[in-house]
């Protein structure tokens, strides 16, 4: 029973399976629990709106790879195991954590503005309503350009990080944002930065967009930075 169960977990590393398995439970959880949503006075107006629309082209959610990025460069590290309590910082919809799931890591919290799903709580990235020092590591992927008020949600996360755990950030590369290179990532966590594992400044930011949608699924090149936090 064990190993079987094992199987059906793994079988989610086929990008088509865990999409099937997650545009069911999409369905489900919408029909039942409807999509409910709280507005943060430190997001972009535009916030909602634009993950709401995302969430509904769920489709997207499970073929873009970007996250996947993250999850990898993670994965190398031997800080990061399967007992890690892991918390996801708005993940739109299930994908992120059933990529996770593939891989064997269970133990995980995610939160964001809007949600359909039992496994997503609705709570602002910029007041983490965790305890202090509960998690091992956290994914921040593309939240932070949608905040007013970025500095508060690094505040937020290095509060509820255990000393020496790990973040992964991840940013879209665009001219226009405020947070468009790893310098200011790392500047919003000034002084909080122990040890850098991995980092990505968006090498392909120069490329044409059909470039970077023929080869790497995404409509910009990305920003990526592991670290672990020191107190």
């Amino acid at each position: 029973m064990k190993h079987f169960r094992l199987f059906l977990l793994y079988s989610l590393r086929n990008p088509y399976i865990c999409y099937v398995y997650g545009l069911i439970r999409y369905f489900f959880f919408k029909m039942i629990f409807k999509i409910k949503f709280i507005h943060s006075p430190d997001a972009i107006k535009a916030s909602n709106e634009h993950n709401l629309e995302a969430m509904i082209q769920i489709k997207n959610q499970f073929f873009m790879n970007r996250f996947d990025r993250l999850i990898f460069s993670m994965m190398a590290n031997e800080r990061f195991s399967l007992n890690s309590k892991i918390l996801i910082i708005g993940p739109r919809s299930e994908s992120d954590i059933l990529k996770l799931n593939a891989y064997g890591y269970r133990n995980i919290e995610a939160i964001d503005l809007l949600s359909y799903s039992p496994i997503i709580k609705i709570m602002d990235a910029h007041n983490i309503e965790y305890k202090a020092n509960t998690f091992d590591s956290i994914f921040c992927g593309w939240v932070l350009p949608y905040s007013t008020k970025p500095k508060k949600i690094t505040n937020s996360i290095v509060r509820v990080i255990k000393n020496g755990g790990l973040v992964s950030i991840g940013v879209e590369y665009s001219l226009k944002e405020p947070i468009n290179s790893l310098k200011k990532i790392k500047s919003l966590f000034k002084g909080h930065i122990e040890k850098i594992f991995f980092e990505y400044d968006a090498d392909l930011k120069k490329k044409k967009l059909s470039y970077l949608q023929k080869e790497t699924f995404s409509a910009s090149s990305q920003i990526l930075l592991q670290f672990s936090v020191k107190k």
